[in-house]
C-alpha cells in the first residue's frame, strides 16, 4: 500500500530523522524531529503544518493516534 492510500484526507505524523536543521539569514535552526501533515483541501495532498521535537505534544494537539505516525527505524 503506498502512503498516499494510507493517509488520503486524514492528518498524519512523520519522523524526519534526528538533528534536521535548517539555515535561515546564515543561522542554523534546529528543526523538530516530528512533522504533522495536513490534507490539502481539494486535492489528493498534504502539507506540513507544524514540525516539533516533542512527539507526544503533537499527536495529543491534532488527535493523531500511533498508527498515523511514521517511524524511522
Amino acid at each position: 500500500m503506498k502512503l498516499e492510500e494510507m493517509f488520503a484526507g486524514v492528518l498524519f505524523i512523520s519522523d524526519l530523522g534526528d538533528k534536521q536543521k535548517v539555515e535561515v539569514d546564515n543561522e542554523e535552526i534546529n528543526m523538530g524531529q516530528y512533522a504533522v501533515w495536513a490534507p490539502i483541501s481539494g486535492t489528493t495532498r498534504h502539507q506540513i503544518v507544524e514540525v516539533s521535537e516533542n512527539l507526544h505534544y503533537l499527536m495529543e494537539k491534532y488527535n493523531i493516534s500511533d498508527d498515523k505516525v511514521c517511524r524511522l527505524i
